[in-house]
């Protein structure tokens, strides 16, 4: 966390129910990840 830059964060354990029944997403494109948003 620290080499994010969130030293000071504290992360929260959940419990692996809840957390098991979080959809997966498709995975990050490389392609996509260097375009840049025309919007905002």
């Amino acid at each position: 966390m620290k080499t994010l830059g969130y030293a000071a964060a504290c992360p929260v354990r959940l419990p692996a129910g809840p957390v098991a029944r979080l959809p997966e997403g498709p995975s990050l494109d490389p392609a996509a990840a260097t375009r840049q948003s025309t919007t905002g």
